[in-house]
């Protein structure tokens, strides 16, 4: 194809409208995270669910049962979220959720909802999300080479040398982090 010499409009997902069944005795509140039961029905996020987006209607199946009603979600986009002492330098980190409505940046046992891609106001990050994508899955290494990480790894040569291998472990080690944290 040629490039465009006038305007073509575009239609777009904002991820908007996917339907999900909704847990027994659940209220379910507009905006509120969305956590996945074993039995992949959504609810009100608890940590440690995985995340299934936020919820785009509200709905009270208080008096149902599995699957009784639906609630239209949010599966990807962007998000205003409250989120306690974030600053500048938290820009790029994993936004984690402990309920429907507290977000943090501490991993503990939390669910990963995201990346904040910009503090919008105090206490207030805008946020990435995709409810399809895993993210911060992948548990830190733990560096107990001894070494000390470097910016490149140091080829060992034709003899063993213990102190050039566990700098490039530690090396490794802090490089592999660093993605894990950044893509999860």
């Amino acid at each position: 194809m040629a490039s465009l010499t006038s305007d073509a409009p575009r239609q777009y997902d904002l991820g908007r409208g996917v339907p999900r069944a909704v847990v027994a005795a659940a209220a379910i509140y507009r905006g509120a995270a969305l956590g996945f039961t074993d039995a992949n029905y959504v609810r009100p996020l608890q940590a440690g669910d995985r995340f299934a987006g936020f919820a785009d209607s509200r709905c009270d199946n208080v008096g149902g049962g599995d699957g009784d009603q639906t609630v239209d979600t949010r599966a990807f986009g962007r998000v205003l979220l409250p989120i306690s002492g974030i600053t500048q330098a938290d820009e790029g980190k994993q936004v984690y959720a402990s309920d429907d409505h507290t977000f943090t940046l501490t991993a503990g046992a939390n669910t990963p909802v995201g990346r904040l891609v910009v503090v919008d106001t105090a206490g207030v990050g805008l946020v990435a999300f995709d409810a399809d994508l895993p993210v911060g899955h992948l548990a830190p290494l733990d560096n107990t080479t001894g070494g000390v990480a470097g910016t490149a790894v140091t080829a060992v040569g034709g003899a063993f040398d213990a102190a050039v291998l566990n700098a490039n472990f530690a090396t490794l080690v802090t490089r592999l982090n660093a993605f894990t944290q950044r893509f999860g």
